[in-house]
């Protein structure tokens, strides 16, 4: 069993949604009902994935760090379309590049660890 939350994909992740959730919030009804509530569940399931594969054994764990990498490929499709539609401030869509991308790295990493078993 690993203490996910000592993770740093999973710490990055944290990072990541909870500055997409302050950031979401401050958008319009519509923004938020559509791209916004897609955005904020995919940067939840990072971190949800990350942590139920933690309890997971063998090459489950390994399948559930996939997932969290979808999750995050997912929320660089969701801010590219929020870019798209000028719903971020000046420099608000490369700060969010810039925590995410660092959780991908990390995610690459468990990833490779979980499916060789450590």
């Amino acid at each position: 069993m690993t203490d996910f939350s000592k993770l740093a994909a999973y710490r990055l992740a944290l990072d990541f949604d909870r500055a997409v959730y302050h950031r979401v919030q401050e958008w319009r009804a519509f923004d938020r009902d559509t791209t916004g509530r897609q955005l904020v569940r995919a940067a939840g399931s990072i971190g949800a994935n990350v942590a139920e594969g933690s309890e997971r054994d063998g090459g489950d764990r390994g399948r559930f760090a996939g997932i969290a990498a979808g999750s995050a490929a997912e929320c660089r499709h969701w801010l590219a379309v929020a870019q798209l539609h000028g719903l971020f401030e000046p420099g608000v869509f490369r700060r969010l590049c810039e925590l995410l991308t660092p959780c991908c790295d990390e995610l690459r990493t468990l990833r490779k660890a979980w499916r060789a078993g450590r």
